[in-house]
């Protein structure tokens, strides 16, 4: 293969690689669809060879699941999987603000504080919009995803650790939690998403960054709390419906 027809491939490749991880963050892509070759081929108007290789390397990094014979499926987390995940970040997130090399720079911070500050505008914005379309809600999801990774990607980042923030980006961590469609959405809970990032960052502001490690750790409990809640939840209601089933 030639130079050039080798750089197309990898270009055609990368398309089709962004093209399913956006469909996955956006919602588009829900835990369980199945991803077809054929339907992102004739959309990126690509041919079905580099469609392939994305998904393959998505399987790789743990966002999509092959089954033989049936396809390829967003990968669908079980609760066991979820708290470990949130459990990574934690050791992740939180020891890097205790770490002897921990620092930011006035340009950290300011990105920081934009990350608050867009997510206290999508807030907003939802709370101005009566009825948002489907496309409306697709794009405020992957706004709020955006910004919510940025967020915790900076702090990481302030550890000066390649190793950590190359494991929060190669296992795929956030997107995994953001794909599972296990974020809340409601009012209450994005309005206690902006208050802790806010808190977080004024302990950053401050360099306190030993009380900032208490709240991110607060923070991240907390979700994990809500969805093992959510999980015990679902999990005695089939017990129920099963109960009224034998009757």
């Amino acid at each position: 293969m030639g130079y050039f027809s080798r750089q197309m491939t990898d270009s055609c490749k990368t398309t089709a690689y962004e093209a399913i991880r956006e469909a996955i963050l956006r919602g588009d892509l829900r835990e369980g669809d199945r991803v077809s070759e054929y339907a992102f081929a004739k959309k990126l108007e690509l041919s079905r060879a580099p469609i392939r290789e994305a998904i393959n390397q998505l399987v790789t990094q743990g966002l999509l699941n092959q089954v033989p014979g049936s396809g390829t499926f967003v990968r669908k987390l079980n609760f066991d999987e979820l708290e470990e995940l949130y459990e990574l970040r934690e050791w992740l997130e939180c020891s890097a603000l205790v770490s002897p090399r921990f620092s930011l720079t006035k340009p950290d911070l300011d990105a920081i504080q934009e990350a608050c500050e867009e997510i206290a505008r999508l807030i907003e914005e939802t709370e101005q919009a009566t009825q948002p379309t489907e496309s409306e809600k697709t794009l405020f999801i992957q706004r709020l995803y955006l910004a919510d990774a940025r967020f915790h990607l900076l702090i990481l980042r302030g550890a000066r650790n390649k190793l950590a923030l190359q494991t929060m980006q190669d296992r795929f961590i956030l997107e995994l939690i953001w794909s599972s469609n296990r974020v809340s959405l409601e009012e209450q809970s994005l309005a206690r998403l902006h208050k802790e990032h806010q808190e977080i960052f004024q302990q950053l502001q401050q360099r306190e960054y030993s009380a900032a490690s208490t709240l991110l750790r607060k923070h991240i409990q907390f979700a994990i709390n809500h969805y093992r809640d959510l999980y015990h939840d679902q999990v005695n209601d089939v017990l129920l419906d099963h109960c009224f089933a034998v009757r």
